[in-house]
């Protein structure tokens, strides 16, 4: 058993909250389920009726189902919206010589930014400053 098999107090705590919600729910259900409602909509230009009444659960069920579809599609979209965006970026970024790291967390330059001559990447050493005096074993080019 590993330590993911295990439950922790929270997790209890998370478990029984379900239950007493889904406890909820269903006495709901049962003790409203015979209760029903005439739904009409009456607009300026028309009306509308249901020929038999609703019951009150099933009413419930639907709009809970509709609005939770609604914050879905909006999501997926934006989701969709949001990948694309990422895959624009990372576009960009190859064009420009440079490559995505495997992990979006990463802070590790890549293989090609690291070997790329830029004016900040160039040598910035001053051959007058002692402190940046030429090390013989150095074989970089720099004179």
């Amino acid at each position: 058993m590993g330590a993911r098999d295990t439950l922790c107090p929270m997790n209890y705590a998370k478990l029984t909250a379900a239950g007493l919600v889904l406890l909820s729910i269903v006495c709901f259900t049962v003790q409203n389920s015979s209760r029903t409602t005439d739904l009409s909509l009456d607009l300026y230009l028309g009306a509308w009726k249901l020929v038999d009444p609703a019951p009150i659960p099933m009413l419930m069920w639907g709009s809970f189902a509709l609005g939770a579809l609604a914050a879905w599609l909006y999501n997926f979209r934006k989701g969709i919206t949001l990948s694309r965006r990422v895959r624009q970026l990372e576009q960009e970024m190859a064009l420009a010589g440079r490559t995505a790291s495997a992990s979006p967390h990463s802070s590790a330059p890549s293989a090609t930014t690291a070997t790329r001559d830029t004016k900040a990447t160039r040598d910035t050493r001053d051959p007058k400053d002692p402190k940046d005096a030429k090390d013989p074993k150095d074989t970089d080019g720099w004179a």
